[in-house]
């Protein structure tokens, strides 16, 4: 199982866009609270990770991110691999 997740952000404002590393050991929990948006669980659940994607495409980031911290090797850092047409656009921690 990979430690970090590498996720990609598009976002016109150029310090928001790029790489973010999300360390799997913190996430406990992860879901989609709305069509466009994946909520990753910190620790108790106390805090979260908000990502806001494209369109109505929140399951199939969450399925990305699950799939990344799952995989097997996963070295020290998976990639989160989108499906074509798929952006996350913003991340907000909470």
């Amino acid at each position: 199982m990979a430690k970090f997740i590498e996720i990609t952000v598009t976002s016109g404002t150029a310090h928001l866009a790029g790489k973010k590393l999300i360390n799997v050991e913190d996430v406990s929990f992860g879901n989609c609270s709305a069509a466009n948006t994946v909520k990753l669980f910190l620790g108790t659940g106390a805090k979260h990770i908000a990502l806001t994607t494209t369109a109505a495409k929140g399951i199939d980031v969450l399925n990305a991110c699950n799939a990344a911290m799952t995989a097997n090797p996963g070295g020290i850092k998976a990639k989160v691999q989108l499906p074509a047409g798929v952006e996350i656009t913003a991340v907000a921690v909470a």
